[in-house]
Parts: structure tokens; sequence; C-alpha cells
């Protein structure tokens, strides 16, 4: 769960909101902080991440910016 973004963040940037819940990234499901942090290593690289997230009960796809 997304608990804040700041106003200037990536996160903000890239379409992310407070209290989103990340199931996917990068087509992979993600249950865990661990394994959300083991694809963002694996990836960081690339400078953005697909998301899938749940927003107000709905799926949503984010693009997050990694620089």
């Amino acid at each position: 769960i997304v608990m804040s973004v700041g106003a200037n963040s990536l996160l903000t940037k890239s379409g992310l909101q407070d209290k989103d819940v990340i199931r996917m990234a990068d087509g992979k499901n993600v249950k865990t902080l661990r394994e959300f942090l083991e694809i963002y290593q694996e990836i960081n690289w690339h400078g953005k991440m697909n998301l899938e997230v749940i927003r107000n009960q709905q799926l949503v796809k984010v693009v997050l910016l990694l620089k």
C-alpha cells in the first residue's frame, strides 16, 4: 500500500496516489514489500517499471518512473 506520496516526487509524477495498492510490478505478482524491492532491483536500470494498482476498487495501470 502506498502510504504517502510527496508533491514533487517520482511517485506523484508517475501517477501513483496515496492508498494505491500495488498488485503487479513488471508483470509479476507482488504480495510483499520484499517481492517489490527484488523486482525493483532487477529492472532499476530500465528507468521505469510497469505497475498494476488497485485504486478505489478499480485496476489501474501506471508506469513508475525510476529516475
